[in-house]
């Protein structure tokens, strides 16, 4: 079953040409894939014919969902004989990873045919049909090859692809935007660590008590002189002094959906400047990470959309101050992200949504931490999108700045599995769910309890 669900899934990423990343999709769930699959294998007695020329026509073109191209294959014939009609036409499919280094174009130019690529951290990857000893094994750009149907060596791939993040995050010390954000008790975040790092637990449990205690001190007033500490005379705003309340991780949940704001004039006018997910989705890098503390004088503050958007750019604490960057934290990030991408409708109605949880961004024990991120569900899956790995303004003085063609895809992390130890749930401003205690809103629709997800493992 799991195979031939992978196999189905690669049908979906090597057909002919590539999705319509604007196609807008809509807000009906599809049925889970074991449901699907079950009903192809329950299928009549009429035999089961899939072939290259079916595969290239338009009836199985990429824009359609899974289950699209599940209930097509239904009509075909015996759904029984679907494992040995894809494995047919995927057996003379390669994947080919290469450097980031190498030339893309001289792999492609070497295809008889080119059905996927896409470029992948520090690495290529190149989805085609070759002819025999096209390819030399000694090539020093090619660091796997292998048959589209080989699931151990995909499963290879795909680990190798998630260290190549890891190290990125390393490099980049993104880990420093969820350090300070420990949300829940000292207990819980030890117990987080303790999963991955059991000899780290106590270490961390003092850096959290540690935290606590500055949490405490400032009573959960702004505190000015980290406010004002950099203040940048070009900009006139001065941000607001309330901070957010200290928070349960569940209660961080519920509140989210206060920042959740579609519908708002605001958000609307900047979502229609956009003509897709990509350019919105960059637009959203380029805005500054800068901690609450620096903005606000805040531990933690949640800022609304329009805010975000409106003002935050002209904030006397912005390290920036430039008209089109807004600053904020990952809440304000993902908050925001959310509601550009509900209001431009580019994934239909209540399919993006605010996650909240524990992630690892980095290889030490003391890289975990709270993170808010955005999620969307598109072609039958949930995978972040999330702005927090773009430009970025840490407390120590240090920035990091991206020109366009340096960030990762909005599709990145349908990939490249995202780094989430646990959920501590998922909102918007219509539905919420907290899959520690299965409390939802009423009338929530059932794919809304799934976590996400890559291509290759649904």
């Amino acid at each position: 079953m799991r195979y031939l669900s992978l196999l189905v899934i690669f049908l979906l990423i090597t057909g002919a040409g590539c999705t319509n990343l604007r196609q807008k999709t809509t807000n009906e769930p599809t049925e889970t894939f074991e449901e699907q699959e079950q009903e192809v294998l329950e299928q009549g007695e009429e035999e089961l014919e899939v072939n290259d020329e079916q595969i290239e026509t338009s009836d199985f073109d990429l824009v359609s969902s899974e289950s699209t191209i599940l209930k097509q294959l239904q009509t075909t014939g015996r759904g029984s004989q679907l494992k040995n009609g894809l494995n047919t036409i995927l057996s003379n499919r390669s994947v080919l990873l290469l450097g980031g280094e190498c030339q893309v174009e001289t792999y492609t130019d070497l295809a008889q045919t080119v059905y996927r690529q896409k470029e992948i951290g520090s690495y290529s990857i190149i989805i085609a049909s070759f002819e025999e000893d096209v390819l030399s094994e000694s090539d020093s750009c090619i660091k796997m090859l292998f048959p589209l149907t080989d699931i151990e060596s995909l499963k290879s791939m795909l680990a190798l692809l998630q260290s190549d993040f890891q190290d990125q995050l390393e490099e980049t010390e993104v880990s420093l935007t969820i350090q300070q954000d420990l949300p829940g008790t000292c207990e819980e975040v030890a117990a987080y660590v303790a999963k991955k790092f059991p000899k780290s637990a106590e270490r961390a449990y003092e850096r959290c008590t540690s935290i606590r205690e500055q949490e405490e001190e400032q009573g959960g007033e702004a505190d000015e002189d980290l406010q004002n500490e950099g203040n940048n005379v070009a900009c006139t705003i001065v941000p607001d002094s309330q901070c957010s309340p200290n928070m349960s991780s569940e209660d961080y949940v519920l509140y989210a959906q206060k920042f959740f704001t579609p519908t708002d004039s605001t958000v609307i006018e900047e979502a229609s400047r956009y003509s897709g997910i990509e350019d919105m989705y960059k637009a959203m890098q380029l805005r500054y990470w800068v901690a609450d503390t620096e903005i606000y004088g805040c531990s933690d503050k949640f800022a609304l959309p329009k805010d975000y958007l409106a003002q935050s750019p002209e904030f006397t604490s912005s390290p920036v101050c430039e008209k089109q960057s807004a600053v904020g934290d990952c809440d304000d990030q993902a908050s925001a992200s959310g509601s550009l991408y509900e209001a431009a409708a580019f994934f239909g109605k209540d399919n993006v949504r605010t996650a909240l949880g524990m992630v690892q961004f980095g290889n030490s024990p003391l890289d975990i931490g709270g993170h808010a991120w955005t999620e969307v569900y598109y072609e039958g899956q949930w995978f972040p999108v999330d702005a927090v790995f773009g430009n970025t303004c840490y407390e120590n003085g240090r920035c990091y700045s991206y020109s366009e063609s340096e960030l990762i895809d909005w599709d990145y992390f349908r990939y490249v599995e995202y780094p989430v130890i646990e959920y501590w749930g998922w909102s918007n401003d219509k539905y919420y769910y907290l899959p520690a205690t299965a409390e939802s809103s009423s009338g929530l629709p059932a794919y809304w309890k799934e976590k996400a997800s890559t291509i290759y493992g649904r």
